[in-house]
């Protein structure tokens, strides 16, 4: 009997009566585009699951890795390494399993109808991308890196027009305004929001049901989005607005009147308090309870915006509730706690307005820089740009620390970013394009970074400064990069 010396799970929420389609992209996916590195393949079956079972040979080290997945809710994954085999090749295994299993996902969830609710409040469609306000959006999450950015770009554009008309004064008019839109910045993000998620409004329903190809196809063929929405008010009203839960038998009625049948092996449905998640998180952070607002919309995404801890705004997808599961979102919270607790949007506010008044007082003193070479400034608008991003690394990583340290759950933390970014985790392999998420206009840290720091941490976590240590580990970053 194999000895497994490593057994991790997976989550995923993927109906366990999909475990044959997933052993078969796991083989389609994974195995046959290296099939020279695989070998004593077969089915296993543990108890009443089913998995499949590999040995992976390593050409550069002659070792080898027996590897087990069993099909179940969470994934069960065994391993069994050789003496010669690494402990950074065992991370790119169960990394290579959670890509493929987010490949997986990701497939199902383009065939999957999602319906969400929340108590009371308006039944609104679910949106696969967001047609109105989008860029609004963008711009008051992630820190408000982008609406920053945008800052510069716009100081650079008009500052010689309105200079030319008032003077120096023109420089304070723009500062004084961009710091009102900071000021105001919750109530901006919090009216993009579908629901308002309040004490008597904590929880959000939802359910998933996933079709084949086809079936989705004629559904989609047959009814248009004003069909959805009304099925969707259906399944409220003969469910939660009779205090019934919704399940496969308390909406087989709707589904069965638009040509779907419910299989509750296929349904997948869940209720997420998330005043209570964000609560718990608050108390763990000693914070106010912040303004907390859902978008209903299936891209993953949690933000925090406004000046502070007072002042904020927690806004969450109904994306992010589909894929993580509590503990996953509480984490992701606690990285946005951190974010308002240490009013990182008025830092990054005083970054790039310090950066604008050097432009100006400084830099477009010399003529050399305004007119004998036209395309310097350009040049220098883009450097600093890159520099103003680098710098947010260094907030975003302090996030990840401090949310672990506070909510007490790194490695929940690592499996949200890992379901998250699992495309990104891909094509970080290569050397060149991990240097290229380094210094590229993104504020985080790259996905492989960040998921290895927090794996590695052990507790008790002790750390004298975050910001101080996040620094020094994103340089280290950034330089092991630069060395391949």
């Amino acid at each position: 009997m194999t000895e497994w010396s490593q057994i991790y799970e997976v989550d995923t929420s993927i109906p366990l009566v999909y475990d044959s389609d997933l052993i078969r992209f796991i083989f389609r996916f994974y195995i046959l585009p290296l099939r020279q590195h695989f070998v004593n393949i077969k089915d296993v079956q543990d108890n009443t699951n089913r998995g499949i079972e590999f040995t992976y040979l390593d050409p550069k080290s002659g070792g080898h890795v027996q590897i087990q997945v069993i099909i179940k809710k969470p994934i069960d994954v065994k391993v069994a390494p050789s003496p010669e085999i690494s402990g950074e090749l065992l991370d790119e295994i169960r990394d290579d399993i959670v890509i493929t299993v987010g490949h997986f996902e990701e497939q199902m969830r383009r065939t999957t109808l999602y319906f969400a609710w929340v108590e009371g409040q308006e039944v609104i469609p679910e949106k696969t991308r967001r047609r109105s306000g989008r860029t609004l959006d963008r711009l008051f999450t992630d820190s408000m890196i982008l609406l920053f950015i945008t800052f510069m770009i716009i100081n650079f554009l008009v500052i010689s027009f309105l200079y030319s008309y008032i003077g120096p004064y023109a420089i304070l008019i723009i500062i004084a305004f961009q710091l009102v839109i900071v000021l105001f910045s919750d109530r901006i993000i919090y009216r993009q929001g579908n629901w308002a998620v309040t004490s008597q409004s904590p929880k959000i329903h939802l359910i998933s049901y996933p079709l084949s190809q086809n079936e989705y196809l004629n559904i989609r063929q047959r009814y248009q989005n004003d069909d959805f929405l009304q099925m969707k008010k259906e399944i409220y009203d003969n469910t939660l607005a009779n205090g019934r839960n919704i399940d496969c038998s308390s909406a087989a009625t709707v589904f069965n009147r638009y040509g779907i049948r419910c299989n509750p092996e296929k349904m997948t449905s869940r209720v997420v308090n998330i005043h209570e998640i964000i609560s718990n998180a608050a108390k763990k952070f000693d914070l106010p309870i912040p303004k907390i607002t859902v978008m209903n919309v299936m891209q993953p995404n949690a933000a925090a915006s406004g000046p502070g801890p007072s002042h904020g705004v927690v806004l969450i997808t109904t994306g992010l509730l589909v894929q993580l599961d509590d503990e996953e979102i509480e984490s992701v919270i606690g990285h946005e706690f951190s974010h308002l607790k240490n009013h990182d949007p008025l830092i990054m506010f005083g970054l790039t307005a310090i950066e604008y008044i050097f432009r100006v007082y400084l830099f477009w003193q010399f003529p050399i820089f305004g007119s004998l070479f036209f395309l310097l400034p350009y040049f220098y608008l883009m450097i600093s740009m890159g520099v103003v991003y680098f710098l947010a690394k260094f907030l975003e990583a302090r996030c990840d620390l401090e949310s672990a340290i506070r909510i007490g759950k790194p490695k929940r933390l690592a499996e949200a970013l890992r379901k998250m970014g699992y495309m990104r985790l891909q094509y970080e392999r290569v050397p060149s394009v991990r240097l290229q998420e380094w210094i590229g206009f993104d504020p985080h840290p790259p996905i492989y970074f960040r998921v290895n720091r927090l794996d590695n941490l052990k507790a008790p976590i002790k750390v004298q400064n975050l910001l101080l240590t996040s620094i020094k580990d994103c340089i280290n970053g950034l330089i092991t990069a630069i060395r391949g």
